[in-house]
């Protein structure tokens, strides 16, 4: 039991020695620690000052013509594009100056969480240096969807089909008129208004109104008739998403109390056996 006592006691001897010599350890070369892990801090946040940020602008596109896999595919062709520094490429499926991917990070789409249920479309987000190309961006982005040669044979074909469907209204709509026209005559010239005659005209009239109205569904459907609908234009942001001030200063902050602990130790080995050297 004693010598259990002992050993306990010379167990809490050895940790009070070790934590005097810390603490005799940090005040010797407090100045190194402080010095360096402040100096660290501040590189952080010089570095935040000087290296290119990052703005976030996301947008919410809606494919007309493409599968979601096909909208991916893409967007991720862009993306190695751009990753290879391929502008020429890109200018001209963007349509736009090469200028333009030298201001931006990169381009990435995701589909818009399930849980909003009466949401459509994919986020289409982008990295960029500079907010005012945000309009630019968008436009040229908007010309890499028009200018895919699959989407190009889509599109052409649907809007042939919508335009002979308008036209074979007209033709329809002009052809009930002329009837409604000729049944007027003849009423005006025979000086009767039998009930037949009022139900062909209101029947005439009604379906006039179907065929307009098909017309400008018809019509509607040609004007949105693009590789994707905008139905939510991109962002402006205010802030830098990219580099964050906060994590550049909590890593200058472990780096700079790194090496001044390494210096530190260093010296304190120097100085204890300097004289096997």
């Amino acid at each position: 039991m004693e010598e259990r006592s002992k050993n306990v006691s010379t167990d809490d001897i050895d940790l009070i020695a070790l934590l005097v010599s810390i603490i005799r350890f940090l005040k010797s070369y407090r100045l190194i620690l402080l010095g360096v892990t402040l100096a660290g801090v501040l590189a952080g946040f010089f570095t935040y000052l000087t290296i290119p940020k990052y703005y976030t602008s996301k947008a919410i596109l809606q494919p007309s013509i493409l599968t979601k896999q096909e909208f991916f595919q893409i967007v991720d062709n862009w993306a190695d594009l751009k990753r290879t520094n391929n502008y020429a490429e890109l200018a001209q499926r963007f349509n736009c100056d090469p200028s333009l991917f030298k201001k931006i990070g990169s381009i990435t789409t995701q589909e818009i969480p399930k849980t909003n249920l009466q949401a459509k479309g994919f986020i289409v987000s982008a990295s960029i240096l500079d907010t005012t190309v945000i309009p630019t961006l968008q436009k040229a982005i908007l010309s890499g969807f028009e200018n895919n040669e699959y989407i190009k044979e889509q599109l052409a074909d649907q809007r042939n089909h919508l335009k002979q469907l308008i036209e074979k209204i007209n033709i329809e709509t002009q052809k009930l008129e002329n009837l409604k026209l000729a049944n007027l005559d003849s009423s005006l010239r025979s000086n009767t208004t039998s009930r037949s005659f009022i139900l062909d005209i209101s029947r005439i009239n009604s379906e006039i109104v179907t065929l307009l109205e098909k017309k400008v569904k018809y019509e509607t459907d040609l004007k949105f008739a693009n590789a994707v609908q905008v139905l939510q234009n991109f962002s402006k942001p205010e802030k830098p998403d990219q580099p964050k001030l906060r994590s550049l200063m909590i890593l200058g902050f472990i780096c700079g109390a790194f090496i001044g602990f390494s210096i530190a130790a260093y010296k304190q080995f120097m100085k204890k056996y300097s004289h096997y050297f």
